[in-house]
């Protein structure tokens, strides 16, 4: 027994490559995928045959091989995606909860796809609300560490349903509480479907397939993966959008390498090749399509968008810091798709989180958080930077700003002053300096409308 296991959950209407339900045009391929690809591993290295545990799949949440139209009925209820994840709890208990009372920690990767991806949540609150002690006093939470590696997950729930009772797409959306899970990976394609007829008013997803990006613990290292693709692209491949299905493969491979501590130097040059070739794959699909793309919109606010940059030379920021490990020659540091993080409380906008998510916005970020944690700055009035009477955005005219909001509005009032610049490459870490000194030192304020804020926080 080592201390290792892969959890693989299917979306809706799928099924592994194990499963008795055989039907090719409704097979996970990425599921056969990494199981072939990790069974072949370790029966050549027994050291890591030691180290990495068993593929356990799920098929997805409706299928039970009953009549084809029971099935789509009981996937719009989302039906199974608990079930699975109580079988999965059950097999992790097994794991601990037995005669032998190890006393390791068990290192779990979780990998699912669209509503598979809800029953990996729900499996994380299983695991949280676990209430029986170990041997050694410790709960189930304590005895795990649990890497997530989710490929658009979607809830399947209407929009008017997302704050209702125990709706899905509700009850998943906080993970903030979990310091159990290590990693998460989110992968998200630039839309759900080929059919352009979903694209009604300007939307690009059809009912019930706005992706869900949960918030997750400060001690969640969090990746998130815009891509060119569908919604069914990232787990067999798509003729129309290729290097999805490419790119979600190699990046499952290295998240249960890395979680599993083993640092092959030839096994992890072949994945970033594989990384490498699937982006600029989907980037020249993406300067094809450019013209049709269209913003994702996220449950609870934020969106998957493009930075509308002429041909950048990367796709995301994991793109470009690919790109500058392998010392690639590349003629500024542009990239097509940038994520917009949810609103998750009432009043909230996440301009610092979406910031951080710009090629260069790591840098910006960095000079705000060197002034708003100056002693110079701690108390700055809230109406004293805004020229009208926008403050009311965030509170009353005599607030004294906390950090973290002073931390926000400055981030919006970058993003904005970057956003007409960065095309003629006049923006430099100097001129961000300077702009956010002035707006701290009341000598210019500032005016902002209402939408202009909307369209920086995502919404």
């Amino acid at each position: 027994m080592n201390n290792h296991v892969i959890f693989y959950f299917c979306g809706t209407n799928k099924h592994h490559g194990r499963s008795k339900y055989q039907n090719s045009s409704n097979m996970d391929k990425s599921e056969e995928y990494i199981r072939n690809y990790f069974r072949k591993l370790t029966a050549e290295n027994l050291d890591y045959k030691s180290r990495i545990g068993p593929v356990i799949s799920f098929n997805g949440c409706n299928k039970f091989g009953g009549p084809s139209f029971l099935e789509n009925v009981r996937g719009l209820t989302a039906h199974g995606t608990g079930d699975r994840a109580k079988v999965a709890l059950k097999h992790i208990k097994s794991i601990l909860y037995n005669k032998v009372r190890p006393t390791f920690n068990l290192n779990i990767n979780i990998i699912a796809h669209s509503r598979g991806c809800i029953s990996a949540l729900k499996l994380m609150e299983y695991i949280a609300n676990e209430k029986k002690a170990f041997h050694d006093k410790r709960s189930l939470a304590e005895r795990v560490n649990v890497c997530l590696d989710l490929k658009d997950p979607v809830p399947g729930n209407f929009d008017f349903s997302e704050e209702i009772g125990t709706a899905v797409a509700k009850r998943v959306k906080d993970m903030s509480n979990y310091d159990f899970i290590k990693t998460a990976h989110l992968t998200y394609a630039h839309r759900n479907s080929k059919y352009e007829r979903f694209h009604l008013q300007g939307r690009i997803n059809k009912p019930g397939y706005e992706p869900i990006m949960p918030l997750f613990s400060d001690k969640t290292k969090v990746v998130v993966e815009p891509i060119v693709g569908i919604h069914g692209s990232v787990i067999k491949p798509e003729s129309k959008y290729p290097g999805g299905y490419e790119l979600v493969n190699a990046n499952s491979r290295k998240l249960i390498l890395d979680h599993v501590e083993i640092h092959d130097i030839e096994e992890i040059d072949d994945i970033e090749k594989k990384q490498l070739a699937a982006y600029k794959t989907m980037l020249e699909q993406w300067e094809l399509r450019k013209t049709k793309t269209i913003d994702r919109v996220f449950h609870f606010g934020g969106k998957i968008s493009t930075t509308g940059y002429k041909s950048p030379p990367s796709l995301n920021n994991n793109h470009l810091e690919l790109q500058t490990k392998f010392n690639k020659k590349i003629k500024n540091e542009l990239i097509a798709l940038e994520v917009y993080p949810p609103h998750y409380k009432p009043g909230y906008y996440p301009y610092y989180d979406a910031l951080t998510q710009l090629s260069k916005g790591k840098y910006w970020a960095k000079i705000i958080d060197d002034k708003v944690y100056s002693t110079k700055y701690k108390k700055v009035v809230l109406s004293n930077i805004f020229a009208d009477t926008s403050y009311k955005l965030f509170g009353k005219k005599d607030d004294i700003l906390d950090i973290y909001s002073l931390r926000n509005i400055l981030s919006a009032m970058v993003k904005i002053y970057v956003s007409d610049r960065e095309f003629k490459n006049e923006v430099t870490d100097k001129k961000i300096e300077k702009f956010i000194k002035i707006i701290l030192s009341g000598s210019k304020m500032i005016k902002i409308s209402h939408n202009d804020f909307l369209k920086v926080s995502g919404r």
